[in-house]
């Protein structure tokens, strides 16, 4: 009878293992998504950033070729429009990197909860 016991105790700790196991497996996965997730939204920033580098400065180019081929009202029209288009491209700015930082936000910390969650397995 202890030897039955001690059977169905140790089949119990093998399936526990097991399952224990394959929950580690699922939770590296999951961390792995979460990394390459979260490297892609690092590489989208950066391609934001370059973007918004390169409107601005375009900008800046046609707005200084506009002011050297203007005058008087002209002058003061473009200085108008180019300040509305750097608030503009600004705000655009502002609010891509407030998204991305977001989702980057969200990935870390479902990466610290995966993390968190092997650590705990491990433990166990």
């Amino acid at each position: 009878e202890q030897i039955e016991r001690l059977t169905r105790e140790l089949e119990e700790v093998k399936k526990a293992r097991i399952d224990a196991e394959n929950r580690n497996k699922e939770l590296l996965d999951n961390v792995s998504d979460v990394n390459n997730q979260l490297s892609a939204l690092k590489k989208l920033k950066e391609e934001s950033d370059n973007k918004v580098a390169d409107l601005k400065a375009k900008n800046e180019s046609l707005s200084s070729e506009l002011v050297k081929l203007s005058n008087g009202v002209s002058l003061n029209l473009a200085k108008q429009r180019e300040n509305n288009l750097t608030e503009c491209l600004n705000r655009r700015h502002a609010m891509a990197e407030e998204v991305l930082q977001e989702n980057l936000e969200i990935s870390q910390r479902k990466i610290a909860n995966k993390e968190s969650e092997l650590m705990s397995l491990r433990k166990d």
